[in-house]
């Protein structure tokens, strides 16, 4: 009944409506959503969910709320449901917007999604700051994945050198070389 719902518990909202109507758990709709999606990407209408009752009470219950399509729902409302615990807290405050919420889940690093979360809300950064921000961060992220791999290829070289035949250790020894010029090539 409220009209001043932030964009959680709109999507709780929506997800209780559709199980009453369709008079099934919560749980039971939203693996319901997501075959009924995985159905229209994949254009199935045989032996579907886009065939069934289920799906069409679905379908009329969100052109009652006239809102949005299930579709849309499903692809933009649903997700916020996995949102890391401090940004679900932050947008159920208000204290962010969901466009910016969704950007800011896309850091692996709790505590990069933390720092940038607090500095979002404090400095009231637009949609575009705050994706700008992430992409830094993830292209900071990029030389620490590759020296993991570096190394972890290092461990596997040490373990399995004695097992390599010529032929193995002669290609890998010329890929060596490569990456060598690679790296030489930069400085």
């Amino acid at each position: 009944q409220r009209e001043d719902l932030n964009p959680i518990e709109e999507t709780e909202a929506i997800l209780r409506l559709l199980a009453i109507n369709l008079n099934d758990s919560v749980e039971k709709v939203r693996s319901l959503l997501r075959r009924m999606k995985n159905d229209a990407k994949k254009k199935v209408t045989t032996h579907s969910a886009m065939g069934t009752s289920e799906a069409e009470i679905v379908k009329s219950t969100f052109d009652s709320l006239g809102r949005m399509s299930w579709d849309s729902f499903v692809s933009n409302q649903l997700p916020l449901l996995k949102l890391p615990p401090e940004i679900l807290k932050a947008l159920g405050e208000g204290d962010i917007d969901y466009t910016k919420a969704k950007e800011i889940a896309k850091l692996k690093s709790e505590e990069e999604r933390l720092a940038l979360l607090e500095k979002a809300i404090a400095q009231k950064l637009t949609l575009r700051q705050v994706q700008k921000l992430v992409r830094e961060s993830k292209v900071s992220e990029l030389p620490d994945q590759l020296e993991t791999e570096i190394s972890d290829l290092a461990k596997q070289f040490r373990r399995s050198k004695a097992r390599l035949s010529p032929q193995k250790r002669s290609e890998i020894e010329g890929l060596l070389k490569r990456l060598k010029l690679l790296l030489y090539e930069e400085s």
